[in-house]
């Protein structure tokens, strides 16, 4: 088999398999033998239907959102690297911000501390006494949004 045959051979395995085929530059008669696969590959009985597997997904992820059900995860390589490898950031930016800290001079307790923006001014948003204590109320600025 050819290299022009392969590569629809190739399309036409993906379709199939519900897969995405690989992207290459067609000729017109490849192209034509394409979108003629395509147009079978959508006539086949439950073309129509939801890949099983999605919708399995879909549900795990649903249920676990509204009712909590725990997800169940498998550890795999790639979850134990990036998860060590979160870790060993971790240490590094705590000693890094631990050293920092030690050189400052510490403040005395109960000196005011003022916050000062860089750049940029302080905007009113309500007043304080509207706030119920222990709730948050939503504000808007325009370009902010934020909770107070």
């Amino acid at each position: 088999m050819g290299g022009p045959e392969r590569r629809l051979s190739r399309f036409v395995d993906a379709l199939l398999k519900n897969r995405r085929p690989r992207r290459f530059r067609a000729s017109p008669d490849e192209l034509a033998a394409m979108r003629a696969a395509a147009r079978l590959r959508a006539v086949r009985t439950g073309a129509d239907l939801p890949d099983p597997a999605f919708v399995d997904r879909l549900g795990r992820r649903l249920r676990e959102e509204l009712v909590g059900e725990p997800a169940r995860r498998s550890l795999s390589r790639r979850r134990l690297l990036v998860t060590a490898g979160t870790a060993a950031a971790a240490a590094v930016a705590g000693g890094v911000a631990g050293a920092a800290a030690d050189r400052l001079a510490p403040e005395p307790p109960g000196a005011p501390r003022e916050l000062v923006p860089a750049g940029a001014s302080w905007l009113p948003v309500m007043a304080a006494a509207a706030v119920p204590d222990g709730a948050a109320m939503r504000f808007t600025t325009g370009a902010v949004e934020g909770f107070v």
